[in-house]
């Protein structure tokens, strides 16, 4: 099985950077699209069972955004990928949870899918923030690529 990771999710999935005006308040971010993406930063695999990838085992990352076009480094991404279930020999169903650490708040994400679909995009569910993003709904796709993941968030309040 290959390494784990939405690095490039849920990957690196870190300090703070500034981000522009083009990243508004929650409250009116009714229809607003943010793309960013992460290269790979820290990871370790905890193998929970000492033997073998199986149930429970975890992957914890910490990776640098930048924001898609300019390439202006944005942010960090913290995120918490826990092993369910071994599909085939190259693939596993997953549950993620991710915080992103933007200049103007954090966003956080959840959910479950398997490495296989995130080359084409896999959808995950924001369930809230903080700062700016207090409140935030929506949902984040994740596409992962050649040493890098990309995150295109669709918020609503």
């Amino acid at each position: 099985m290959r390494r784990i990771g939405l690095s490039g999710v849920v990957a690196t999935v870190l300090a703070a950077g500034v981000l522009g005006a083009w990243l508004l308040p929650a409250s009116s971010q009714q229809g607003r699209t943010i793309r960013i993406y992460e290269r790979p930063g820290f990871e370790r695999f905890i193998n929970n069972d000492g033997k073998r990838r199986l149930a429970g085992d975890v992957v914890i990352q910490v990776n640098p955004l930048y924001r898609t076009g300019t390439k202006k480094r944005v942010g960090r991404d913290v995120v918490d990928v826990t092993l369910i279930r071994q599909v085939g020999r190259n693939n596993a169903i997953f549950r993620v949870n991710a915080t992103f650490v933007l200049g103007a708040g954090k966003i956080e994400a959840a959910g479950t899918s398997t490495f296989s679909h995130l080359r084409n995009g896999a959808a995950f569910t924001v369930t809230g923030g903080t700062g700016r993003y207090a409140g935030a709904t929506g949902t984040v796709n994740v596409r992962e690529a050649r040493r890098r993941t990309f995150f295109t968030f669709s918020l609503s309040t």
